[in-house]
Order: structure tokens, then C-alpha cells, then sequence
């Protein structure tokens, strides 16, 4: 695929986050700031059993178009739609450099 290609796959799945049919509001906990992103449960190899077999698990993350400001590493947030709640593990980008919220 051609640069403009990707920039524009970039910029439809940054339009998808934030206004799609999949986006939906999460609410921080300590100040009750509100952003959209798309939860879903990833799988992730990078676990262990005591025979040093890869155990599949489903590790729930959020996408987001940009990392909430003041959002920290432990943070709680609040699935509006479940009220599930759910701890900030870690950030990161994906290969498209997608803002990437993994929870615990």
C-alpha cells in the first residue's frame, strides 16, 4: 500500500473510534472526565504455563484517537454502557500507531 493509503486507512479508523457504531463512553473514576474509544478483549500470547506452553488469554483494551490527558497507570474506568470497571495497565501504539489503553 502507497503512504496516502495508509493515511487514509489511519484516518477512517480514527473517525470509527470516535464516532462509529462500535465507540462508546468510558468515565474515569477519580474526576469523572468522560472519553469515547472501542473496548474489546484482545488475545495475548505472552503468558506462561509451568511447562512453558503459551497459554492464550483475552487481556480487555481500549483504542482511542489520543491518550486521555492526566490518565495514569492503575487509573479505574468505567465502562458506561456495563459499568464495568476495569485498571490502566499500560499504554501503547499499534502498527498504525493507533493509541492503544490495555486494562486490567
Amino acid at each position: 500500500m502507497s503512504q496516502d493509503a495508509l493515511d487514509i486507512y489511519k484516518l477512517h479508523r480514527l473517525e470509527e473510534i470516535e464516532n462509529g457504531t462500535f465507540s462508546e463512553p468510558f468515565i474515569r473514576t477519580t474526576d469523572s472526565a468522560i472519553f469515547k474509544g472501542v473496548f474489546d478483549l484482545s488475545p495475548d500470547q505472552t503468558d506462561s504455563d509451568a511447562g512453558h506452553v503459551d497459554q492464550k488469554q483475552l487481556k480487555p483494551r481500549i483504542l482511542v484517537t489520543a491518550f486521555p490527558v492526566d490518565l495514569d497507570v492503575n487509573d479505574e474506568i468505567t465502562r458506561s454502557y456495563t459499568s464495568e470497571t476495569y485498571n490502566v495497565q499500560f499504554f501503547e501504539r499499534d502498527d498504525q500507531g493507533i493509541p492503544v489503553i490495555w486494562l486490567y
